[in-house]
């Protein structure tokens, strides 16, 4: 069994390292944004690819995504050079507080689709892959429970100054919720192209 041909289980377990940044004591901020999207590519992404032809392009291109959303984002919500934690860009506004209720659905709507969608439509292209209709049913449920889980964290957790290792730590849980849902969600969205007529290359 290669890296591209993983069980669900072993597919899961990967998906939980990216998030496992937050148990480091600092501030989860500049490189460690890009790291943790790096990473996400790497280990969530990239073991859905299932085409050995241009094998090191394709993995590429599924780790610059997540950071090329993570840049995007940053770039259009904060002027003063500080990078916070991707899931809260653009759930509060300046004061750190939820803005308007229509603001604010439309930006969960937005952020909804450029976590889950965005991958979700790179791995397709990238992988690449054949999916049911369920492949997007379950991409946009991973990204409403992600954004619900992240609302909840804004709203019960997350500090605005003095912030200590343990409110990063609490972050684990929105980020590892999305990880582990949009992993499920491809995983189970997808159609092994091997039961399908096999794969170039053998992987899956």
């Amino acid at each position: 069994m290669t890296f591209f041909e993983l069980s669900l289980r072993q597919r899961l377990l990967l998906a939980v390292i990216p998030s496992t940044l937050f148990l480091l004591p600092v501030q989860f901020e500049g490189a460690a944004a890009y790291g943790h999207a790096a990473l996400f590519g790497a280990l969530v992404m990239a073991p859905f690819i299932s085409r050995r032809p241009w094998l090191f392009l394709r993995f590429g291109l599924v780790v610059v995504t997540p950071m090329l959303m993570t840049f995007a984002l940053v770039q259009a919500t904060n002027s003063e050079g500080v990078v916070p934690h991707f899931l809260q860009i653009q759930v509060l506004d300046a004061t750190g507080k939820p803005g308007d209720i229509k603001g604010l659905v439309f930006d969960l709507l937005e952020m909804t689709l450029m976590l889950t969608l965005l991958p979700a439509l790179v791995l397709i292209v990238v992988a690449p892959l054949k999916v049911s209709w369920k492949y997007w049913l379950y991409a946009l449920l991973s990204g409403a429970l992600t954004i619900g889980s992240a609302v909840l964290w804004v709203n019960w957790f997350w500090c605005i100054w003095f912030c200590t290792w343990w409110d990063d730590l609490l972050a684990i849980f929105p980020y590892t919720i999305w990880a582990l849902s949009f992993c499920a969600a491809v995983h189970f969205g997808r159609i092994d192209i091997r039961c399908a007529g096999g794969v170039a290359g053998g992987s899956g």
